[in-house]
């Protein structure tokens, strides 16, 4: 089985513009992460600069990357 990992970035319904979860991307592309170590290290880097209490990350599979081989 092939695994991907993603961050997900959540904002709270407290935020500005409300509520809403996106997967993170780079260049317009989701950043894919061949380990949950890998996206977790990233998780952590960014959870370091949030100065706010209406966002937050999570590290969770790529459902799309679920392939049998």
């Amino acid at each position: 089985m092939i695994k991907k990992w993603i961050v997900m970035a959540h904002r709270t319904a407290g935020s500005v513009l409300g509520a809403a979860n996106s997967p993170c991307k780079q260049d317009g592309k989701v950043l894919k992460f061949d380990t949950q170590g890998a996206a977790s290290a990233y998780k952590n880097n960014l959870t370091e600069g949030v100065r706010s209490a209406n966002v937050f990350y999570t590290v969770e599979p790529d459902n799309e990357t679920q392939l049998d081989n």
